[in-house]
């Protein structure tokens, strides 16, 4: 390079970091970081409707398995199998139907106590008599008054099929037994129509 182009190019050099020295802006501080986990109020909106679309989900799911095994249930004690085999069904259908009400209760918050007490009691349901069954859960001796017949349809879900585990310890003999153990599952899928409106 020539000593005129040298100089030319010093000169400007000189010129640029004078000027970057003088008029540039300091740069901004940098922003504070957000911790995470803090900004609550923007993350729950998005969270809450998918965790309840996930619990619908689920809920849906146990009103087809509920549907499925209440009808097998329903055949079997019409094509008279035996009391062992009736009984591992219901107790199936009770253990399905005590999701479905607890999902319930989540949902309605009115059928809560109604639900909750139904609920603290149904591991000792199928350990009545037919009569203490039928006055303190079907005819709700022993829970709160129902706030709403949806309530009552959920509750039916348990109550039902543990009337028939009852029965079939009882033997299911005659066709009494048998009848009435059938009756108790052809409603409680007449309710599943009315619990699945809800859930």
């Amino acid at each position: 390079m020539t000593k005129p182009g040298m100089i030319v190019l010093s000169i400007l050099v000189s010129c640029l970091l004078s000027a970057c020295s003088k008029n540039a802006d300091p740069l901004p501080p940098p922003k504070p970081e957000v911790e995470k986990g803090t900004d609550t109020a923007a993350k729950e909106p998005v969270k809450t409707p998918q965790t309840n679309s996930t619990q619908a989900v689920a809920a849906k799911k146990e009103l087809v398995a509920y549907s499925n095994l209440a009808k097998s249930l329903l055949e079997s004690s019409k094509a008279t199998k035996g009391p062992q085999v009736v009984g591992v069904l219901a107790e199936e259908l009770v253990s399905i139907g005590e999701r479905i009400a607890s999902a319930f209760s989540k949902k309605h918050a009115g059928c809560r106590a109604y639900l909750g007490a139904l609920l603290a009691a149904s591991k000792k349901l199928t350990s009545l008599s037919l009569d203490a069954i039928e006055r303190d859960y079907h005819a709700d001796g022993k829970l709160p008054k129902s706030p709403d017949d949806k309530c009552y349809h959920a509750k039916d879900l348990v109550v039902h099929p543990a009337t028939v585990v009852i029965l079939s310890r009882q033997g299911l003999t005659g066709k009494e037994q048998r009848d009435k153990a059938t009756g108790e599952i052809a409603e409680v899928l007449a309710h599943l129509s009315d619990v699945e409106r809800h859930l």
